[in-house]
């Protein structure tokens, strides 16, 4: 079975150059140059890391997130190593290589013995300087992604069904915080031990379950609960009604615990709302910013001004040379023919 996960813990307390070298790591021990890859950039690490920070400088964004960390892991005994980095290039190819730069990394010298990769993407576009944005929807392609290439390899492919997650008997995590709070939650014998975000996670389940056929009629089964819930613009607010201070948002909920059944729009589907399209997120489009257009000016600039003082070295060297070894101009034949016709007219 393969697996991905989003080591966002990792990102926030690494540079890429350090996440660069330590997805180099097996290659050096190694020495085999066959263990890492570059998507947009070079196969060896100290030049896909200067490829990286010149892409940030051209923009100016080296301040903030350096790079993405993502790891690939491999059941044991599932692929083979030369695969398995063929399988991780692909992977991060399809992901990002439409805009960014990324370096992978294959682990063969883990003491789990896990055959792993590491894939380190560089957090400023090399196309137009934006820097990288994931949001739920990503994360659900990167997982499609994986399962067409699980299948190309035929590897297992983990059933991410509604049904198969209800099965497993936990819901299904968006990120490693929910996932230890809910761990919390599971094996806490005291319920006042229980996070709040979860136990509201819990009653909007509950609630919803009981068929409401309002939002009204969902609201006052909350309010039984122990939950006030207010309808503000296209979010629906949780608020204790022991504590006030603990508040929280159904899409909030809904991107923690990975389930679109809690979100405003999903809950307002559930209380027979007309209107709950209305109520879907849209991913945020991106503006165009003067810093951005003034990078690219720059480097439009920058680039015109380097081919200009190529020429004109070149000129120079070629200027350099003594005249018997300077280069003599070769004339085709069709301008040799218009040479002849320009003697002949002049009596030359």
């Amino acid at each position: 079975m393969v697996s991905i996960a989003v080591l966002i813990a990792k990102t926030r307390s690494s540079n890429i150059k350090s996440a660069i070298k330590y997805a180099d790591k097996d290659r050096r021990a190694e020495e085999d140059f066959s263990l890492c890859r570059g998507v947009n950039c070079s196969d060896f690490a100290t030049i896909a890391l200067e490829q990286m920070q010149s892409i940030k400088q051209i923009y100016g964004k080296e301040g903030g997130r350096e790079c993405k960390h993502y790891v690939l892991s491999f059941a044991p005994g599932e692929i083979s190593k030369e695969n398995a980095i063929e399988y991780a290039e692909k992977f991060a190819d399809r992901c990002f290589g439409d805009r960014f730069q990324a370096f992978v990394g294959l682990h063969t010298r883990s003491e789990s013995g896990v055959l792993h990769a590491h894939i380190v993407v560089n957090s400023v576009s090399h196309i137009d300087g934006y820097k990288i944005q994931l949001h739920k929807q990503d994360l659900e392609r990167f997982k499609d992604i994986n399962d067409e290439l699980a299948r190309e390899y035929g590897l297992q492919v983990i059933d991410r069904s509604p049904e198969a997650v209800e099965e497993r008997g936990r819901p299904q995590m968006y990120s490693m915080e929910s996932y230890q709070l809910n761990k919390k939650a599971e094996n806490a014998k005291d319920d006042n031990k229980v996070s709040y975000p979860f136990d509201c996670y819990q009653q909007v389940k509950a609630s919803l379950n009981r068929n409401p056929r309002s939002f009204v009629e969902f609201a006052d089964f909350m309010r039984e609960k122990g939950w006030d819930c207010k309808l503000r613009g296209k979010n629906i607010t949780f608020k204790s009604v022991e504590n006030p201070k603990h508040k929280v948002r159904a899409n909030t909920l809904a991107k923690n615990y990975n389930f679109d059944t809690v979100s405003t729009a999903g809950i307002m589907y559930c209380c027979y709302e007309d209107n709950w399209k209305d109520y879907l997120r849209e991913p945020k489009q991106r503006q165009r910013t003067k810093q951005v257009e003034n990078a690219q000016a720059k480097t439009q600039t920058s680039s015109l001004a380097s081919r200009l003082n190529t020429l004109h070295r070149l000129s120079q060297q070629h200027n350099q040379q003594p005249k018997a070894n300077k280069m003599k101009v070769r004339l085709s034949s069709k301008d040799k023919e218009r040479e002849r016709e320009r003697d002949d007219y002049f009596s030359l």
